[in-house]
C-alpha cells in the first residue's frame, strides 16, 4: 500500500469512527429522556393505585354510643372490652385539686364498636370506678388484658370542669296552725217532771 492510499484511507476510517461515536452521543440523550419519562409516568400510576386502594380499604369509623358506669363495668367483667382511652388535664396540680382527674373516657369493644361514658368532672368518681375494675381484672384474671391509654394532649372543653350548681328548692311555708275552737255548748235538756206516787182511789166497802 502506497503512502497516498494510506493517507486517503486513514481519514475515511477516522471519519467513520467519529460518525459512529457522534451517532451514539446524539442518541443517548433521547433514550435517557424516554426512560425518565417512562419512570415518572409509572410512578404516577403507582401512586394513583396506592391512593385509591388505601382509600377504599379504610373502614368507616363507628359512631360511639353512650354507656353508663354500670354497663361498662359489666362489659369489663364479661371480657367484651379491648381497651379504654382516658382524657384529663395534665396542667392541674396537685392530685387533691377539685378538677384533677379523668373527665372523658372512651371504651373500645372487642367487636370494633365503641362507647362514651358520662362526661365531666362531676362523673370522675364513676370513671375511677371503671378504671379500678379494669385494673383488678387485668391483675387477677388470665384473660386478655384490657389496654388503658391516657390522653393529655386533646383540648378539653371548659364545660367538662364545670361543677353543677344545686337548684334551689322552695322552702315550704308552714301552714298556719288552726286556732282550736271551743266545742259548742250543749243546750240544757229539760228535766223530766218528777212524778210522785199516784194515789189509788179507795174501793167502797160492799153493803151487806
Amino acid at each position: 500500500m502506497t503512502s497516498d492510499e494510506s493517507t486517503t484511507q486513514e481519514p475515511t476510517e477516522t471519519n467513520h469512527r467519529r460518525f459512529r461515536r457522534g451517532g451514539e452521543e446524539e442518541g443517548r440523550p433521547r433514550s435517557v429522556y424516554v426512560i425518565l419519562f417512562g419512570g415518572v409516568a409509572l410512578l404516577v400510576v403507582l401512586l394513583i393505585i396506592v391512593y385509591l386502594s388505601s382509600d377504599r380499604s379504610i373502614p368507616d369509623q363507628p359512631i360511639c354510643s353512650s354507656v353508663t358506669i354500670e354497663q361498662a363495668q359489666t362489659a369489663v367483667l364479661e371480657g367484651r372490652i379491648r381497651g379504654i382511652t382516658v382524657a384529663y388535664d395534665d396542667t392541674v396540680e396537685p392530685p387533691s385539686a377539685w378538677n384533677w382527674g379523668p373527665v372523658l373516657m372512651r371504651v373500645s369493644y372487642t367487636d370494633g364498636q365503641c362507647a362514651i361514658l358520662p362526661q365531666g368532672i362531676e362523673h370522675r368518681n364513676g370513671l375511677y370506678q371503671v378504671i379500678g375494675a379494669i385494673t383488678v381484672y387485668n391483675d387477677i384474671t388470665e384473660n386478655q388484658k384490657i389496654e388503658i391509654k391516657y390522653d393529655h394532649s386533646t383540648a378539653l372543653d371548659p364545660m367538662l370542669f364545670a361543677t353543677p350548681t344545686a337548684i334551689p328548692t322552695n322552702t315550704p311555708v308552714p301552714s298556719p296552725t288552726p286556732t282550736p275552737t271551743e266545742p259548742p255548748k250543749a243546750s240544757p235538756t229539760p228535766s223530766a217532771p218528777i212524778i210522785g206516787p199516784v194515789p189509788i182511789p179507795a174501793t167502797p166497802d160492799p153493803t151487806p
